[in-house]
């Protein structure tokens, strides 16, 4: 495969945003452990891709998922609903195809529509998956089965949700 079909793959001009992007956060934002452990050269590349390489906007968007990580947490994020029934979501992770990409799997054949409940176990999973070492891509293969769905899926707030979060925390995924 053409390394630079890759999402992971930083062009020498990507490389030299990412140099750019990385100093004005580090000199203005305070970062954790976590954090520092997070913000891998192709997590900026991704904020900057979703931005078009512009560093203001993707400095604002990634200052604000790193709000957002220092308020949730997102790697210490445990579905309840899950520990509870770990049948309550159809949501998982089946493993990855033959580039490195992770395979989720959905069906709507289940009890559990809280949207909350449902956007956590998405958070998760996504956290999840993308600390595997055998993740070598930063996006994903989303398979959906459409079996058992219902007027019960046309609830809009977990797409309005999802969406928000996917944009707002998770570009180029």
């Amino acid at each position: 495969m053409d390394p630079e079909l890759s999402s992971s793959y930083i062009s020498r001009d990507e490389q030299a945003n990412v140099e750019v992007l990385k100093a004005q956060i580090e000199n203005t934002i305070e970062l954790d452990d976590a954090l520092r452990t997070w913000l891998t050269d192709v997590t900026y590349t991704r904020f900057l891709r979703a931005r078009d390489q512009n560093i203001s906007k993707s400095y604002k968007m990634l200052s604000n998922t790193i709000a957002w990580r220092k308020k949730k947490s997102p790697e210490k994020v445990v579905c309840v609903a899950c520990q509870k029934n770990p049948r309550s979501h159809s949501l998982r992770a089946i493993g990855v195809c033959k580039i490195g990409r992770p395979v989720f799997y959905s069906c709507f054949q289940v009890d559990n529509r809280n949207v909350d409940d449902n956007i956590t176990h998405c958070i998760h999973l996504l956290e999840k998956v993308f600390e595997l070492e055998c993740t070598l891509e930063q996006n994903y293969i989303w398979v959906m089965d459409f079996s058992g769905f219902s007027a019960a899926d046309l609830n809009p707030k977990f797409s309005v949700k999802a969406m928000k979060m996917f944009q707002s925390h998770y570009p180029e995924r």
